[in-house]
């Protein structure tokens, strides 16, 4: 099926056979998920329920329509077309001078590493770029919602319904954002966690910090290598005595979300660095 000017990869269950003497005996317990590209992405149960992108996609939009709610939509997938990221904008508003784009995000992949899930999405309209908003900054009501185990309309609808009731709470916490302030160590210290396994993304991240919020972000990694090799009492010492500046919160999330977007990489990989971003929004809710 097209969807805009591209057609979502498909998958299918494929049985699988072992070799017995001269002949192929069928594994009657498992079979092979496998795109249309020829990529093997996984072996599952014979049990096991293959949700396709369009059919995901599908659903929502009859669902959005059925709540008579306008929507723009932006779909993008892997490079190996296992997993796919729908994005639903739905509502508009302007934060102490900030135009956002409110909506919701849904999941699906053919390789199992995500399912089907929903949570919330910012798209910030001056710098074009969006933000996935972690699962539990909404709470534990609505982890309950945020995960669905096909494309059910019903079982998608309560998700759905769910997340836009609770998209509202997010301008409240960017108005906190605006305001908060977090030192450099900090910022240096939630990028060595979140970001290690992205090293060239990294260092490209530490110069474009410090070049928007006019800091010295690699003097400040210098520093936290320094402290991390030494003993916790004095670290809180050399801590208390450093001369240390302050940036603000949003604008840094603003930075990595923009270098995420922007960036060439797999869409997988950019979803799952956009929710690490979004703890950073957590924290200010446990602030």
């Amino acid at each position: 099926m097209e969807f805009g000017e591209f057609k979502l990869p498909r998958a299918y269950l494929i049985p699988i056979y072992r070799k017995v003497g001269d002949s192929f005996v069928e594994i009657s317990n498992r079979r092979a998920i496998i795109g249309e590209n020829g990529k093997i992405y996984d072996i599952v149960s014979d049990r096991y329920e293959l949700v396709l992108h369009e059919t995901v996609v599908n659903t929502v939009r009859k669902i959005l329509n059925d709540l008579n709610l306008d929507y723009e939509e932006e779909i993008k997938v892997s490079f190996d077309g296992g997993f796919m990221v729908a994005e639903y904008l739905i509502d508009t508003k302007e934060i102490l001078g900030d135009i956002l784009k409110l909506g919701f995000v849904v999941t699906n992949s053919y390789n199992r590493t995500s399912g089907i899930n929903i949570t919330g999405f910012i798209y910030r309209l001056a710098c074009k770029n969006g933000l996935v908003v972690r699962e539990d900054i909404f709470g534990k009501k609505f982890r309950h919602y945020s995960f669905v185990a096909t494309a059910d309309y019903e079982e998608l609808k309560k998700s759905i319904t769910a997340v836009i009731e609770e998209i509202n709470k997010i301008p409240e916490l960017i108005e906190f954002a605006v305001k908060e302030t977090v030192s450099p160590l900090d910022v240096v210290h939630f990028i060595e966690t979140e970001f290690k396994n992205v090293t060239k993304l990294k260092k490209i991240l530490y110069r474009k910090l410090s070049n928007k919020l006019n800091v010295d972000f690699e003097y400040w990694l210098v520093v936290y290598k320094g402290l991390r090799r030494t003993k916790e009492s004095r670290r809180r010492e050399i801590i208390g005595k450093l001369n240390m500046p302050e940036v603000n919160l949003w604008d840094t999330i603003n930075v990595m979300t923009e270098l995420i977007t922007y960036s060439r990489m797999d869409e997988k990989v950019r979803y799952d660095l956009s929710k690490r971003v979004s703890k950073l929004l957590a924290k200010v809710k446990e602030g």
